[in-house]
C-alpha cells in the first residue's frame, strides 16, 4: 500500500522508493530473503510470557546508548552508527576506549557528542539533549552531507596526528581530550566557533595539510608544558595549563568549561 519507504540512509540508490518502485530483481531479492523464526506450539499464553521473560532477563541493565540504539531506526542513528564504524579501528588501536566499553556502545555514544558538536557547536551534553537530536533527525538528516564531510576531514587530519612519527600522545588518547583536539580542530580548519577563541591561517582547511608538521610541532610543545605540570611538584606553573587539566578532570560536557578548554588549546596553535 506504499506506505513503507526505503529510507536514503539505508540505501541511498534506491532512498525514498516503496517496495512497488523498486526494479524487479530487487523486489525478487527482497522477497528471497531468508528470515529466521521460531514457532511456539504452546497454547498457555502464561508459558509464552515466562519464555519471554526468560529471554529478556540480564544482569546487566541497558545504558543510555543501548536503550537509545533499540528505540530509533532512522537517519540520525544510521549515520551515527555508519561514521563510528568507519573510524572505530583508531578508537580500538588508540586504545580510546577498552574492549568491553567498545561493547557496550561506548564509542557511538562519544561519536553522538562529535556530530552534534558539528551540528550546533559547544553545547552542555546530556542524555536528553542526546536523544532530542535521535528524535528531531529520526525521519530526515538533511544536513548529513555537509557534517559527513566535516567529519571526515577532521579525522583523516586527526590520524596524520596520531600516525605521525613525530607525535607520541599521553593525553590526547584519553576520551576528553580527545574531543577537545576534535572540537579545536573544527574551529581552526572552518572557523565554526565564536569569534574569540583565536584561528591559525596556516591551519585552516584550505592550508594545514601542507603545514602538518608544524601544528604537530606546537601540539606537541603544548603536551610537553602539560605533562611537566601534570608530572612535577613546582608550583610555579601555568594557570592555562591547570584550567586545561582541571576542566578535563571536572564538568568535562559543560558548555562553559569545553570552551575554555578549547580556547587554551587555540591560543597555543597561534
Amino acid at each position: 500500500e506504499g506506505l513503507f519507504k526505503i529510507q536514503k540512509s539505508h540505501n541511498k540508490e534506491f532512498g525514498g522508493f516503496i517496495y512497488d518502485e523498486l526494479p524487479s530483481d530487487i523486489k525478487e531479492s527482497i522477497l528471497n530473503y531468508n528470515i529466521s523464526f521460531e514457532i511456539i506450539k504452546l497454547k498457555d499464553d502464561g508459558k509464552i510470557y515466562e519464555m519471554f521473560a526468560r529471554l529478556n532477563t540480564n544482569n546487566v541493565a541497558l545504558n543510555k546508548q543501548e536503550l537509545r540504539n533499540a528505540q530509533f531506526w532512522g537517519e540520525f542513528k544510521v549515520f551515527v552508527l555508519r561514521k563510528t564504524s568507519d573510524f572505530k579501528n583508531i578508537f580500538i588501536d588508540k586504545k580510546i576506549f577498552k574492549d568491553k566499553d567498545l561493547s557496550r556502545m561506548a564509542d557511538v555514544e562519544f561519536m553522538n557528542s562529535l556530530v552534534i558538536h558539528l551540528i550546533d557547536g559547544i553545547i552542555t551534553d546530556s542524555n536528553p539533549k542526546t536523544d532530542s537530536y535521535y528524535k528531531k533527525f529520526d525521519k530526515e538528516f538533511e544536513t548529513n552531507e555537509i557534517i559527513e564531510e566535516r567529519l571526515n576531514r577532521i579525522f583523516f587530519i586527526i590520524e596524520d596526528i596520531f600516525y605521525n612519527n613525530l607525535f607520541n600522545t599521553k593525553i590526547f588518547y584519553r576520551k576528553n581530550y580527545f574531543w577537545t583536539l576534535f572540537a579545536t580542530l573544527n574551529h581552526q580548519l572552518f572557523g565554526s566557533l565564536d569569534n574569540d577563541i583565536p584561528r591559525n591561517a596556516n591551519f585552516d582547511d584550505s592550508s594545514i595539510n601542507a603545514n602538518i608538521q608544524a601544528f604537530v610541532s606546537k601540539l606537541s610543545l603544548f603536551e610537553s608544558e602539560f605533562l611537566n605540570y601534570e608530572y612535577s611538584t613546582e608550583d610555579i606553573v601555568s594557570q592555562k595549563i591547570v584550567d586545561f587539566d582541571k576542566f578535563h578532570r571536572t564538568r568535562t560536557t559543560s558548555k562553559d568549561e569545553r570552551k575554555i578548554r578549547i580556547n587554551i588549546l587555540s591560543e597555543y596553535l597561534v
